[in-house]
């Protein structure tokens, strides 16, 4: 819904009402990308509101995913055998499909070990991921980025996260 004032649109926050009335005159004057991060966040209890988003930023993202959904071909749903098994299979079920050896998943991100305390200064680190055989490592580069290593049952694999 529309803002009617500024002391309206910031009640929630700790910004100073002077400062945007100053800097923007009229309600009507507030940028579309200020205003959406200003939003209380929406709450709906029929699962297809958003915990993070604002209103209007959640009507915007729920309409280009709709329109991203209607216009692929090869959308799942629109092929009605692939929709029925898709929609009756669950993440354990994709990772034992795909994965060789034990196919007795239960959970299958839970870790064997528990890891307390982890910080990101401590490189070298290294976790074996539940019953899939992965273990992951990691190291921090260069004192921002973070370079994680997977090893199992299928090879090696890098990934270097820019924090």
């Amino acid at each position: 819904s529309r803002f009617g004032s500024f002391e309206e649109m910031l009640a929630h926050t700790a910004i100073n009402v002077s400062v945007f009335s100053e800097l923007y005159g009229n309600v009507d004057n507030v940028d579309f990308y200020v205003g959406g991060l200003l939003e209380r966040k929406e709450v709906d209890s029929k699962g297809s509101g958003s915990e993070e988003l604002g209103e209007t930023f959640a009507a915007v993202i729920r309409e280009q995913f709709q329109r991203f959904r209607t216009s692929d071909r090869f959308w799942y749903e629109w092929q009605p055998k692939l929709a029925a098994f898709v929609e009756n299979r669950g993440l354990q079920q994709v990772i034992e499909d795909n994965v060789p050896g034990d196919k007795s998943v239960p959970m299958p991100f839970m870790l064997a070990t528990a890891v307390e305390d982890v910080k990101c200064e401590d490189s070298g680190l290294s976790v074996e991921l539940g019953k899939l055989g992965i273990t992951m490592a990691w190291s921090v580069v260069d004192a921002r980025d973070i370079k994680f290593h997977f090893s199992g049952p299928q090879g090696d694999y890098q990934w270097v996260g820019v924090g």
